[in-house]
């Protein structure tokens, strides 16, 4: 089994266990959610009208230490709910600032938006009057330091090692080709092969084909044969090799880098 091919199967077994971690991952975070619904339900209890939903999920796309009090709008005439308000926080690590009551203006004449304004006033008076005493209260997120969040990252930086070194065994084989047999590129249309700059002001397009001849004694710059394919107007495909002095190598390695998706195997 050639190196790469036991990278990848290496990276692929841990994009397996990173799967079971991120699941795990999310029940904890959906957990320290229903702790946050929870708190609020037992605080607003009385504040709220009959039917009020308290909501925090990401399908709502509330954060998960934000809280929205919904309602069904004007009755049953709706098939969605309509937001009343939302209660957040700001949790940076140890340092847990205050709460935030996010409404919104309305010029509606309607019971609905009446019953709503004095919900909110209900609930800023509460949490005025509570503030101190529900920091306190306030459930801790601990996501961020459990060792399911720690095992997350030692996986993905695996996965990330894994993939740089077999972007260098890529990298090293193509180049390598380049310098023996060359590289031959694919591209349905003329137009989509690669294209080089040779110079600040000269660009080869259409490359079909590009090969090193000679390396300078630094290694930093190269003659080439570089083929370049061309449609005429009449549809006849026709091919004109020419020899590039001395190229930046940089520049010749970035080409066909950039474009190894295009090589022919």
């Amino acid at each position: 089994m050639k190196k790469s091919e036991i990278i990848n199967s290496a990276i692929a077994s841990l994009e397996a266990e990173l799967v079971t971690v991120e699941n795990a991952i999310s029940a904890l975070d959906q957990e320290y959610r229903n702790q946050v619904v929870d708190m609020w339900k037992s605080k607003l209890v009385g504040l709220l009208d009959e039917g009020d939903l308290l909501v925090n999920d990401y399908s709502s796309g509330v954060r998960v230490n934000r809280l929205q009090v919904r309602t069904k709008r004007d009755g049953e005439q709706y098939n969605y709910s309509q937001e009343i308000l939302s209660i957040s926080r700001s949790e940076y690590g140890d340092e847990k600032t205050g709460f935030n009551l996010n409404t919104y203006s309305t010029t509606v004449d309607n019971n609905f938006e009446f019953d709503r304004l004095i919900t909110v006033g209900k609930v800023a008076a509460f949490i005025k009057e509570n503030r101190e005493a529900l920091k306190t209260e306030f459930p801790s997120n601990k996501v961020y330091d459990s060792k399911e969040y720690s095992e997350k990252y030692r996986i993905q930086n695996e996965i990330r090692t894994l993939q740089n070194e077999k972007s260098d065994i890529e990298r090293s084989a193509i180049l390598s080709k380049l310098e023996n047999e060359g590289i031959e590129f694919t591209a349905e249309k003329p137009y989509d092969l690669p294209r080089l700059e040779a110079r600040f002001n000269w660009s080869i397009s259409n490359i079909c084909k590009i090969k090193i001849v000679k390396k300078t004694a630094s290694g930093k710059s190269a003659d080439l044969e570089v083929t370049n394919r061309y449609k005429s107007y009449d549809g006849t495909v026709s091919e004109q090799v020419e020899l590039v002095y001395k190229v930046r190598m940089d520049k010749v390695e970035d080409l066909v880098l950039y474009n190894r998706e295009k090589v022919v195997a």
